[in-house]
């Protein structure tokens, strides 16, 4: 509960820059995310991608799949929280488990699957992961 000087001073900042400020922090929340990543490699020629650990022990054409079917599981549970099958919304999320499973069984191998659902980009000279974690922090700018 805001005391009742806080909502006042609330009400004095202008909606554009409560609007710009949700803008930035999505802004900067998107720049350490894998999937953003990738989603941008999607369009940039395989001699300009970045040395990550995921881009150099995943094929191309592997991690561009992997992408796809990440962003269509995206589009899919969205989807579903606008439909009036909301209610499912939980249980779509946990079948996401199992689905996870059947590719990393049939399609990925598990050093695939390793590089690509890793939460930290490790550059690719540090193959033992004791990098400093000041230099392998995403800043956007």
């Amino acid at each position: 509960v805001l005391m009742p000087s806080m909502t006042f001073l609330i009400k004095l900042i202008p909606v554009p820059v409560l609007f710009g400020l949700f803008v930035y922090l999505c802004y900067v929340s998107l720049s350490g995310i894998q999937l953003s990543t990738r989603v941008q490699l999607l369009f940039v020629p395989v001699k300009y991608h970045p040395k990550l650990h995921y881009v150099r022990k995943v094929r191309t054409w592997k991690m561009h799949a992997f992408t796809v079917i990440q962003c269509c599981a995206v589009a899919l549970l969205w989807g579903i929280k606008l439909s009036p099958a909301s209610i499912a919304y939980p249980m779509a999320i946990v079948l996401l488990i199992p689905t996870k499973n059947l590719l990393s069984t049939y399609f990925f191998t598990s050093k695939e699957m390793d590089a690509l659902d890793n939460e930290v980009n490790y550059p690719e000279d540090s193959e033992d992961h004791l990098a400093d974690p000041y230099s392998i922090t995403n800043i956007p700018y």
